[in-house]
């Protein structure tokens, strides 16, 4: 199961740079606006990993938008 190995990597690990960490800044600020407010750390943190992994293509389009 290589995507999924690639996967919980992404998920487990910690950014080495800031670039990753400046990035998912870039990402949360769109996302946490004050209509989504609401949202819990978790629901965050699943959103960007969601997003991440469709643009990697670990994951395909029609099914992240079957569970958000």
């Amino acid at each position: 199961y290589p995507k999924l190995s690639r996967m919980a990597l992404c998920y487990l690990t910690i950014p080495l740079t800031s670039v990753g960490v400046e990035r998912l800044f870039s990402k949360g600020h769109i996302l946490i606006t004050h209509l989504r407010n609401g949202l819990s750390a978790a629901s965050i943190w699943a959103i960007l990993c969601l997003n991440d992994w469709a643009q990697k293509g670990y994951v395909k389009d029609k099914d992240v938008l079957a569970v958000t």
